[in-house]
């Protein structure tokens, strides 16, 4: 069912269902997606043949054999299990009870959004050109040439626009350029990232200090191999003696990932 089919977003209910139920019949039966007979007909969305056939049956192929790809099956319908519970939590505003589901077509057109957020991202893409090939542009300066390019405004400065009404325009842009909202906004921001450079600095000085701690503990450790010897001490001890152990064998599980009583921390040592 091709998007372009609905002409705002509020009108996807009916593709948002036809997604999830396409999602629960492929999970109860993953021989739709990589069965001996699976077909774009069977596993694509829309029914359409793939744009990478080879691509997928060689997929197919793979899980079929089993002795060498024991995982895969299990491995598509738990990737499919979790697709699942994301579309149905980010789509619930369209469930069948829902105030989208049940609103009139006057009420939806009253709230006219687009079906994709292509636009957003493009321009944000856009930005991120800009920047890179002018990175001395203020932000002011991208959004007016990008204005200007998007409203046609050269063309019409040139239809109905004389010389005094441009000169008057030209005055207009060197006092808002002098008001100086552009240098202030690039102190605070030189202002906040110097902030978050010093905080990450003081972060990353914290986490050393604490590493270099860590490791001088260790360091003194002198490993005790006798269970008596281990009876006797406290949990800190035993979960130090186990840290250091953890180093040279990673089969030694971490301390904090044991149990807190004594008896079964020292049964790992």
């Amino acid at each position: 069912m091709p998007l372009h089919q609905f002409s705002k977003i509020l009108d996807l209910g009916p593709l948002h269902s036809k997604v999830a139920t396409h999602l629960k019949s492929l999970i109860s039966n993953i021989n739709l997606v990589i069965g001996l007979k699976s077909s774009y007909k069977t596993a694509a969305l829309d029914e359409k043949p793939f744009k990478h056939p080879k691509a997928f049956y060689v997929v197919k192929m793979m899980a079929n054999d089993e002795k060498t790809y024991p995982h895969l099956r299990g491995l598509l319908t738990a990737f499919l299990q979790g697709a699942l519970e994301t579309f149905e939590h980010f789509s619930s505003e369209f469930d069948p009870n829902s105030f989208i589901a049940t609103a009139t077509t006057e009420q939806r057109n009253l709230a006219h959004m687009e079906t994709t957020n292509d636009a957003n991202e493009g321009i944000l893409s856009s930005l991120c050109v800009s920047m890179r090939r002018a990175p001395c542009m203020s932000l002011a300066q991208v959004n007016a040439h990008f204005c200007y390019k998007k409203n046609n405004t050269g063309s019409y400065m040139r239809r109905f626009l004389g010389q005094k009404e441009q000169k008057y325009l030209w005055r207009c842009a060197r006092v808002k350029g002098a008001n100086g909202a552009e240098e202030k906004w690039h102190i605070a921001q030189v202002t906040y990232d110097k902030q978050t450079a010093q905080k990450n600095k003081v972060d990353a000085q914290r986490k050393l200090k604490k590493c270099e701690a860590v490791a001088e503990k260790l360091n003194a450790v002198r490993p005790v191999v006798n269970v008596a010897d281990l009876t006797k001490m406290h949990i800190p001890e035993i979960d130090l003696q186990i840290r250091w152990h953890h180093i040279f064998n990673l089969k030694v599980p971490q301390a904090k990932d044991l149990p807190k009583r004594k008896e079964e921390k020292v049964v790992v040592l």
